[in-house]
């Protein structure tokens, strides 16, 4: 199982890169992956 902790960590971390580039639709696709992850 992945810890709570970890993927708020990979999370704040896409959000910076989300915030450099402003591409939301990678952090979309990112979240949806990571929802898929979790789920599964």
């Amino acid at each position: 199982m992945i810890e709570l902790s970890e993927i708020m960590t990979v999370f704040s971390f896409y959000l910076k890169i989300n915030g450099i580039f402003s591409d939301s639709i990678d952090l979309l696709l990112i979240i949806s992956a990571f929802l898929l992850i979790i789920k599964f």
